[in-house]
């Protein structure tokens, strides 16, 4: 009997300890989790707003801007100095921020597929755009050709439905090559 109440407490405390380390290492996948989207969205950050920042006229002269909608932006730079413009894309495809960059080709219009990339993980914007674009008094415009600064906001959080909340990434680019004078 006695020998009966001791595997039964031992059986017990099995449980329970085995119970607290898969927890525990459930929530050290979690936070592993969400510590690598949120640094590969930080890293990202500073190459999206450095991309916005270097906007500038195609190699046929076409305006920097192609595209400006809340989740996508396309628009020529140099992204790899070479003193040829490249066409780069920015879109949200799921969860995921994609840079896509396009070479101009032999006739220049930008139909020659480079790279592909996925910018951000775990985008969870919902209604709220990743880009919104602003003229020189700093209101919000939809004109392609008075955009002078683009804000790009990502939350990024690996499992909305846990904590911790959304981590947001914001940050306002001007774009140098459109000033107003």
């Amino acid at each position: 009997m006695e020998l009966m109440v001791v595997i039964g407490i031992l059986l017990v405390l099995f449980f329970i300890v085995g119970d607290m380390i898969i927890n525990g290492l459930r929530t050290t996948k979690f936070q592993s989790e969400q510590e690598t989207a949120v640094e590969s969205a930080r890293k990202s950050m500073g190459e999206i707003t450095k991309d916005i920042r270097g906007a500038n006229t195609s190699q046929r002269g076409d305006y920097p801007i192609l595209t400006a909608q809340g989740n996508e932006m396309a628009f020529f730079n140099d992204v790899n100095d070479d003193n040829i413009m490249e066409k780069v894309r920015y879109y949200l495809n799921g969860t995921n921020l994609v840079r896509e960059i396009y070479l101009p080709g032999a006739l220049n219009d930008y139909s020659v597929f480079s790279a592909s990339s996925t910018a951000a993980m775990y985008v969870n914007n919902g209604a709220l755009p990743i880009f919104s674009y602003f003229n020189s008094n700093s209101t919000t415009t939809a004109a392609i050709n008075q955009i002078r600064m683009v804000k790009v906001y990502v939350m990024i959080n690996v499992t909305p439905a846990i904590a911790p909340d959304d981590y947001i990434l914001e940050s306002y680019v001007n774009l140098r090559n459109l000033k107003d004078y």
